[in-house]
């Protein structure tokens, strides 16, 4: 009976996976970018960067898609396979941009 446990816990340790934690910062190229949105594809959790442009998001498997986005700037989709330590991304300013803004 003893046996039997310590193997179903073990079994139960085996399909607990350990999360993987990816990190980084946003800039422009120049400034931080606070506020952009970080979507984990396909899982879909996510983060929003912080004041000085860093973020956090975690997922349980890799690879993994982060799509980035900011008002104003190309959205970002890069594909993370390794676990790497920190990403440094830069958003491209969009072109088009808005030509007006409408506050009612």
């Amino acid at each position: 009976m003893k046996k039997s446990l310590v193997l179903l816990f073990w079994a139960l340790a085996l399909q607990v996976q350990a999360q993987i934690v990816i990190e980084g910062r946003l800039t422009d190229g120049q400034q931080p970018l606070a506020g952009a949105h970080i979507r984990v594809l396909p899982e879909g959790g996510g983060s929003v960067s912080t004041t000085d442009g860093s973020f956090s998001v975690s997922t349980e498997r890799l690879p993994v898609r982060l799509r980035i986005s900011y008002l104003g700037f190309q959205s970002l989709d890069t594909l993370v396979e390794t676990n790497h330590v920190y990403y440094q991304l830069t958003l491209k300013a969009d072109k088009l941009g808005l030509s007006q803004v409408v506050v009612s």
